[in-house]
């Protein structure tokens, strides 16, 4: 934002600041951080009754303290004193911070700048009336603004209080539905330069955000750059997984599968191409994991090699299930995942596959196998993996059977 002529300034979107004539006045705080942490929290609800326990609660319960009322009544006085200063810079009271009949209130009044409200105003502006095909300049100036505003998630930093990220959600959701319209106004008029130019600008402040590379990869593709686009989704889709455990979306999937499609049919393939798009693809050197669909296709591939007799191929299926019969919910799941996957890394094979078919079970298949191979690494799994069954009191049960051209028994073993 440009200088504010002497105005109190606050901005809450990315990085978090009080300016007077650009100049930051966070300095004012020097170790006082619980006193700025009170500050942000009460910029979030300014203009409410907040009780004391609620603040406590909100605010000090991370914390070990004897006494928490007396813990913030000494923040309070650190921060009506650092407003006291504030207010005398600006020569009016513009923070005020009262405390009415067993609650708290914080109040901005007079001339002051908050991106959050300026925000707020042009959402509730493109919400009742949203922009239109032939929008005048006015109005695309307006939404650029609106963006602008949006730095990045609301007040970064705050992490571990979790009254931040129901509002983090809210306005997030809302930068996403301006953008929408932008982009969505941009597209209709066949300005694809400008679809990624404001996408990448986008991506900068919220790069885990699938819509955003979904726009980014949709104008690459109608503006014929298909090569960034197969570059972009294999560097987005490494990220996503790497770092965030995530898989692409299915519309990312689905242009993504477009933009190879068009490639193929119109400039066609060789070996050397193919052979280095499926090496760039590699997951890793560990066992190999893969979606329940590609599990299910290359399933289908062993059985048609069983009817020439190549090979022996065991495949079997893992079930987890809990000690006391309660079901196991979504997210003890995802933690149980984490626990047994250093140990499935490290005793199945790089050539080996791996799905999770769905909360309780997975799929696996061993190839050039055989009962006895899986039942020794069946016992070393079951010794390595005692802490995690005691950790999440569960049970492992084990089906396993060779992938033959006819039907055939299998053998059930629980661990």
């Amino acid at each position: 934002m440009d200088q504010n002529n002497g105005r109190l300034e606050i901005l809450t979107f990315g990085s978090f600041d009080i300016l007077i004539d650009g100049e930051s006045l966070l300095t004012q705080f020097g170790k006082s951080q619980k006193a700025l942490s009170l500050l942000k929290y009460f910029i979030s609800n300014r203009g409410k009754k907040i009780p004391v326990n609620r603040i406590i609660e909100a605010n000090f319960k991370l914390y070990d303290y004897t006494d928490y009322n007396n813990a913030l009544r000494s923040q309070v006085h650190r921060l009506r004193k650092i407003i006291k200063d504030i207010n005398s810079k600006l020569e009016s009271e513009v923070m005020r911070l009262d405390f009415v009949a067993g609650n708290y209130v914080f109040n901005l009044e007079k001339d002051y700048i908050l991106d959050v409200e300026l925000f707020e105003d042009y959402v509730c502006r493109f919400s009742l009336k949203p922009l239109e095909l032939e929008a005048d300049f006015e109005r695309l100036s307006e939404l650029r603004t609106a963006l602008k505003l949006y730095r990045g998630d609301y007040i970064e930093g705050t992490e571990f209080y979790d009254w931040i990220f129901p509002l983090r959600i809210h306005y997030k959701r809302q930068y996403l539905m301006l953008f929408s319209q932008y982009i969505g106004y941009l597209v209709k008029k066949d300005r694809y330069d400008e679809v990624i130019s404001e996408c990448e600008s986008a991506l900068s402040i919220n790069f885990f955000d699938e819509v955003i590379h979904e726009y980014l990869l949709e104008a690459l593709f109608k503006s014929n750059k298909a090569n960034q686009a197969l570059n972009h989704y294999n560097y987005v889709t490494s990220r996503f997984y790497t770092e965030m455990n995530m898989k692409p979306s299915e519309k990312m999937k689905e242009i993504y599968q477009k933009v190879q499609k068009r490639e193929n049919s119109e400039y066609g393939t060789d070996l050397f191409t193919l052979e280095r798009t499926i090496r760039l693809a590699e997951q890793s050197d560990g066992v190999f994991f893969c979606d329940k669909d590609f599990f299910i296709n290359l399933y289908r591939l062993e059985l048609r090699k069983k009817e020439r007799d190549i090979g022996k191929t065991m495949v079997g299926i893992v079930t987890v299930s809990a000690y006391d019969l309660r079901e196991i919910s979504e997210e003890e799941s995802v933690k149980i995942v984490e626990d047994i996957g250093p140990v499935v890394d490290k005793y199945m094979r790089k050539y080996d596959v791996i799905t999770k078919l769905n909360k309780n079970q997975f799929a696996f298949m061993m190839f050039n196998s055989s009962e006895e191979m899986i039942k020794r690494i069946n016992q070393r799994m079951n010794f390595l993996l005692n802490q995690v069954k005691k950790k999440h009191r569960i049970l492992f049960t084990l089906s396993c059977k060779s992938i033959q051209a006819t039907d055939e028994n299998y053998n059930e073993t629980a661990f």
